[in-house]
């Protein structure tokens, strides 16, 4: 069988075979084999096979696909070729692992069932029969991964570290609850030779158990998960122990549902999630296979599941953290615009005055100088709503190939009346070998149309002065740079560190300080600086 090798630390390697057709490879969990590097794209390579004959091809990836050292976008593959997708690197082999297919037809509508189990929908209890359990008293000797498995199981250790090597690194970098259960389920589904895995979280208020996360060993998301043994899930949950069973189908209450009859359920493995003194949920996998789950994975899930429940909590509490930060920073906000807004009716009143004295006594002087006032408010108020809105939603960049050149050029255009009736020098000073880069460019325009507002308005409007836009490459090759220089009165040294803070101007009454915030924004939103 061939299958591609991708190392996960400790000297282990990850195995996934190759089946006939088409395996996609990217960071999307639509793909075949998901990828976790962040120079990955979504859909990012796919490799086509055909018996005997494998060819890798590139899926128009931001940053290419290599073989052997060579970027490509089409080549076939053979036995022992490295593959570089972004950061992560694997090698085509040819290996003996054992793997059951992917079950190839979706169950009838009829069998799936509500993604919800009801805690107080309690039903005759009927016999579970229960290969193993492992107490709560046991589930701290479980922690020390030196102790938890016997010297003669190695695999079981070296499965043990590399879980817990893969959990430290998804706690350490994922702060929304959804993100790290759909992580959760990849580690579980890598550890343990399971048709699916599934994380239930307790809703206290409605009383019940929610499937929250869904995946299959595909590290496809399952849309529509079968029904769950409520059987299981309550023991687990009543006793805080975890639960083996072989024998699923033999269960009087298993047989009843059409669902489980069509997934034909042999194995199921199911732990607490546990934080402190209470529990938050169940992780749950189950197989086709009989007997396919042994002590040693049931021990490896408890481990995985105690760690999960205190990353789960954790997250919570720093999602309820950012929560309150965001409430705080609303009143700030009303606070700002409200002082802001007051400031720019006040300008448009003055101007108004200005333009009825003018009628009143037919001067055109008072009355143009009167609507230059109105029509500037409107612009600083029209120019103050956009950037509330790009700075308040929460949006992802729309990413397509562009030319920055182009976009540069396009904004400048948007930015010619302001040269045209300024004394003002713009000087273009463009790279001649960038390449297309993938960028929001409606996003990019708005953040670069703030910076040339600021630098236009840094500039004496009488003395005049000189602009420079420039785009080159990074030193290192890795990035494009855009860069707007002015010959304006620049900003003092103390102020620099708090530009970027929403309602922070320089300007006095001519700044809303929200411009710097949004292209700010926006260049974090592309994993940029600024």
């Amino acid at each position: 069988m061939y299958a591609l090798t991708i190392e996960r630390g400790f000297g282990v390697e990850e195995i996934h075979p190759l089946r006939e057709g088409t395996t996609k490879l990217g960071r999307s969990s639509a793909n075949h084999i998901v990828l976790d590097g962040k120079l990955v794209s979504r859909f990012h390579a796919e490799i086509q096979r055909n018996g005997h004959r494998l060819t890798l091809i590139d899926l128009d990836s931001s940053n290419g696909s290599f073989v052997n050292g060579v970027r490509v976008g089409e080549r076939r593959l053979q036995v022992g070729d490295e593959i570089r997708l972004g950061e992560i690197t694997m090698w085509l082999r040819k290996t003996q692992v054992p793997r059951r297919e992917e079950p190839g037809t979706e169950p009838p509508r009829d069998l799936m069932a509500s993604p919800s189990v009801m805690v107080t929908d309690v039903e005759q209890d009927l016999p579970l029969k229960i290969e193993e359990k492992i107490s709560r008293d046991e589930v701290e000797t479980l922690l020390d991964t030196e102790t938890a498995f016997t010297p003669e199981t190695s695999e079981q250790i070296r499965r043990a570290l590399v879980a817990v090597y893969e959990m430290s690194s998804i706690i350490s970098t994922t702060f929304e609850v959804d993100e790290l259960l759909g992580k959760l389920c990849h580690v579980v589904l890598r550890s343990i030779d399971a048709d699916s895995a599934y994380i239930l979280l307790i809703d206290r208020q409605r009383e019940r158990f929610e499937i929250q996360a869904a995946r299959h060993r595909s590290g496809k998301e399952i849309p529509n998960p079968p029904p769950i043994s409520k059987t299981i899930v309550r023991e687990v949950v009543r006793c805080g122990e975890a639960i083996m069973t072989h024998d699923a189908m033999q269960d009087h209450r298993f047989q009843k549902g059409k669902s489980v009859a069509y997934y034909r359920l042999h194995s199921v493995l199911c732990v607490p999630l546990r934080s402190r003194n209470k529990i938050l949920g169940v992780l749950y996998v189950d197989s086709q296979g009989h007997e396919v789950f042994t002590k040693e994975d049931l021990r490896l899930l408890t481990v995985i599941g105690n760690e999960a429940g205190v990353a789960i909590e954790n997250v919570r509490l720093i999602e309820a953290s950012i929560q309150k930060e965001r409430l705080a920073a609303i009143g700030e906000t009303i606070a700002g615009m409200a002082h802001y807004i007051k400031n720019v009716l006040a300008g448009m009143r003055g101007g108004g005055d200005l333009l009825q004295l003018g009628l009143d006594t037919h001067d055109e002087h008072q009355i143009r100088v009167g609507w230059k006032i109105i029509q500037n408010t409107l612009e600083t108020v029209s120019d103050l709503v956009f950037n509330m809105l790009d700075y308040s939603k929460e949006r992802k960049p729309q990413f397509q190939l562009c030319q920055v050149d182009e976009i540069v050029e396009k904004t400048l255009a948007l930015m010619a009346g302001r040269f045209e009736t300024s004394p003002l020098r713009l000087v273009r000073d463009f790279a001649d070998d960038l390449p297309p880069v993938a960028l929001d460019p409606t996003a990019i325009e708005r953040a670069l149309l703030n910076l040339l507002t600021n630098a236009i308005d840094a500039i004496d409007e009488e003395k005049g002065g000189t602009i420079t836009v420039s785009t080159a490459r990074s030193d290192d090759g890795k990035f494009v740079e855009i860069a707007v220089a002015d010959t304006g009165c620049g900003i003092e040294e103390s102020e620099i560190p708090y530009i970027f803070d929403l309602f922070m101007s320089t300007k006095g009454g001519k700044g809303t300080g929200i411009g710097l915030a949004v292209s700010h924004k926006i260049v974090q939103e592309h994993h940029g600086e600024i």
